[in-house]
């Protein structure tokens, strides 16, 4: 049997999606990657776009399981790539190569597979040595010039980490990373890596955050300390992160529900004070595990921060919520891919290219309720920029 990730079984539609700071281009009309099978929304985990043009966007659905579908421009035709049943984790491209973490659980395994995003075809499958309590719920992968770790979560919390070998054809056995008070499918803390080794935070118990580090051995350590919020944001839930060469960045989704974002320039050692994102209004993000949904992203100095809210009333359905930065986080615009589309929209997946241009990938149902579900890719051709914003359009056209 299929897993089925909790908010792949949700209805979502478009809700009136408030401005935040100056507005941003309007994105223009999406390319369409696949229609569903059968009424549940298609889940699309993640997307990716390589130097060439071709795109690929890793999609769970409930009648089929994991797939990549895969465009070498981003329009049709699509090809679809069939993957192993369980979940994916969040990739890492260069060039027109991608590699994603891939739980296998008929196997009882965990890989590191890698595309080629110019070809539309898989190059290698790494399995991943040593025993886990149970398969993981998400997963992150780090790569560059100081080594490639990968992270995961199980659906208890418990996180373990591995690191390729020296010549990067094999993976060390997994080892225990620590334990999240952050439960469910889809949660996973950020995976950041500096010149000291792997870095990661993630809410503990009791709501404080913690941060920790491996070294080149792989033992983990207490990092420098992340400033917790003033009591008045909430109580802090879970954290997304990402980097841009030695500068890390955090959001923090807390109680309130407030997004709090902070910075470090220095690899972790020193963190900016706590600031407001966003503030979606009250049970806006309701009692589902949004973790699936709440992603940030950071090339350069473009930082995109994606989640799913719901209306205003018990039986108003979701919509997709963006924010971007030009400024490496300093200053955040509304964003959001869901905006314009007929019908209703959801379950964000997002992606920065080494262009600086941004890709998003949506679920959207016309009917909201009932009839076709589809996924859709929106995204802009060139990178923003702070002083002179290109006009968005959807990536192929």
């Amino acid at each position: 049997m299929h897993r089925i990730p909790l908010l792949a079984v949700l209805p979502v539609a478009l809700s009136a999606i408030p401005a935040c700071g100056e507005p941003a281009p309007a994105w223009g009309h999406p390319a369409e990657v696949m229609s569903a099978k059968g009424e549940r929304m298609p889940w699309p985990v993640e997307v990716v776009r390589g130097a060439s043009g071709g795109v690929g966007v890793f999609v769970f659905e409930r009648e089929v399981g994991l797939t990549m579908r895969w465009s070498k421009d981003g329009r049709a035709p699509w090809k679809v790539l069939l993957l192993p049943n369980g979940a994916a984790g969040e990739p890492a491209t260069e060039g027109d190569r991608v590699e994603i973490p891939l739980a296998d659980e008929d196997a009882r395994t965990v890989s590191v597979a890698a595309f080629d995003l110019a070809e539309g075809k898989e190059l290698s499958r790494t399995a991943i040595p040593g025993a886990l309590p149970r398969l993981p719920s998400f997963s992150r992968l780090a790569a560059g010039g100081t080594g490639r770790h990968l992270l995961l979560t199980t659906a208890a919390g418990e996180l373990f980490h591995s690191r390729a070998e020296g010549d990067g054809t094999g993976w060390r056995a997994w080892a225990p990373a620590g334990r999240t008070a952050a439960r469910g499918e889809s949660s996973c803390p950020p995976l950041l890596v500096a010149e000291d080794g792997a870095h990661t935070m993630f809410v503990g118990e009791g709501g404080k955050l913690a941060h920790r580090v491996a070294d080149a051995q792989g033992a983990w350590k207490d990092g420098a300390e992340v400033p917790q919020p003033d009591a008045e944001h909430g109580v802090p839930l879970t954290v997304a992160g990402a980097q841009n060469g030695s500068q890390f960045h955090l959001v923090l989704l807390t109680a309130r529900p407030r997004f709090l974002y902070t910075w470090s320039d220095d690899g972790g050692a020193h963190w900016a004070k706590w600031t407001v994102a966003a503030a979606p209004p009250k049970d806006a993000l309701g009692t589902f595990d949004v973790a699936a949904s709440f992603r940030l992203k950071c090339r350069g100095r473009v930082a995109l921060l994606a989640w799913t809210e719901r209306g205003e009333r018990e039986a108003d359905p979701f919509a997709v919520r963006a924010l971007v930065s030009r400024t490496s986080g300093s200053k955040w615009e509304e964003f959001s891919p869901g905006a314009g589309l007929r019908g209703s929209s959801g379950l964000p997946a997002v992606f920065i290219g080494e262009d600086g241009g941004i890709t998003a990938a949506v679920a959207c149902a016309p009917g909201v309720r009932s009839g076709a579900r589809y996924v859709l890719v929106r995204g802009t051709r060139a990178g923003p920029d702070a002083g002179n914003p290109p006009e968005a359009e959807w990536w192929g056209r």
